[in-house]
């Protein structure tokens, strides 16, 4: 299957993959840098994103 996917020349494209694209948000946009200190926080930020996603962390492609 994987060598028929080539073969058609199509391949990955990672900034047209929806979870891609929301963990880019995630790392780079939405995480403090003090998530990184230690894992309780990354948890706690992570989370905090799950529960406010659509409220306050929204992806706009405009």
């Amino acid at each position: 299957m994987l060598r028929t996917v080539y073969s058609i020349g199509l391949t990955h494209h990672p900034e047209l993959n929806i979870i891609e694209i929301f963990w880019r948000f995630m790392k780079y946009v939405w995480i403090d840098y003090s998530a990184y200190l230690n894992w309780d926080n990354m948890i706690l930020y992570i989370q905090k994103i799950f529960d406010n996603y659509g409220k306050h962390y929204r992806i706009d492609f405009y």
